[in-house]
């Protein structure tokens, strides 16, 4: 994890948040980021409520009694209506997203995804005018100034962590819309060189799995040369090569996994 400082605070669109620093993760750390396609993490991710501007709250309850139907509650039973104070934000307050029975209240329980964002889209309306600005950045989060992962991809506890677009790649389109213009294309490039510094270290990762993996071959090859053992011996030697071989590069696979089958094993209440 490292933590830039860029050459000058960014503001969004609505003027808040202002972001002055990014976490280089973002372009390296992964998920799986196409949720309607996703069958396998019971909507996890929408299972906590959300922070959301007082400006997003008088924007959904004006979408009227149309919306609070398609809603299936009560606007009433919509936020907690506690409002904090918040300068990352564009009103400079905030309050949350109720969750009830486990998940979101605006989650489509019998159906998928966000109720905000399918009415949006049924109705030819801008979501990002209406969703809470945590939500569609998701990969993505902004705390204090900087840029940074979601919490549930640094602790790797999403079911989803590790496969897929780059954080950075799930979020910016989102992130390139709250974005005046011409501070995008400063952005853009930024977001080249921290890939390649990452696709970079990536190569190099690999290369040192392999050099692990074949440095013992090539020793054991020349071993048998020397000392002229025949191709039994030498494949004796090879067993533990291997295996020692085979841990390394299934290392993050099996982490992976293992994260998937404890959440299946756990899932959240419906």
């Amino acid at each position: 994890m490292s933590l830039v400082k860029l050459d000058r605070s960014y503001p969004s669109v609505q003027g808040a948040p202002v972001i002055s620093s990014v976490e280089t993760d973002i372009f390296r750390l992964r998920y799986f980021t196409y949720c309607m396609d996703c069958d396998f993490c019971h909507d996890t991710c929408c299972s906590y409520g959300a922070d959301i501007d007082l400006g997003d709250v008088e924007r959904v309850k004006g979408l009227g009694k149309d919306f609070e139907d398609y809603a299936g509650l009560p606007a009433a039973k919509w936020f907690d209506g506690n409002v904090v104070q918040d300068d990352e934000f564009p009103t400079g307050a905030m309050m949350r997203v109720r969750a009830s029975r486990g998940h979101c209240v605006f989650l489509d329980t019998k159906g998928r995804g966000c109720k905000i964002h399918s009415y949006c889209l049924a109705h030819g309306l801008d979501y990002h005018v209406y969703k809470p600005v945590v939500c569609f950045l998701f990969g993505v989060t902004f705390e204090y100034g900087n840029l940074v992962p979601s919490n549930e991809i640094k602790d790797a506890s999403l079911i989803c962590y590790g496969q897929g677009p780059t954080l950075f790649e799930a979020a910016k389109a989102s992130w390139r819309r709250s974005l005046v213009p011409r501070w995008w294309r400063r952005w853009k490039r930024f977001a080249m060189a921290c890939t390649m510094f990452h696709k970079t270290n990536r190569i190099l990762d690999r290369l040192v799995v392999l050099t692990v993996g074949l440095g013992p071959l090539f020793l054991a090859s020349l071993f048998c040369v020397l000392f002229h053992l025949d191709f039994v011996i030498w494949m004796l030697l090879m067993i533990p090569v291997g295996v020692v071989s085979g841990i390394l590069t299934l290392l993050p696979q099996v982490r992976a996994a293992r994260i998937r089958i404890l959440r299946l094993k756990y899932p959240p209440d419906d």
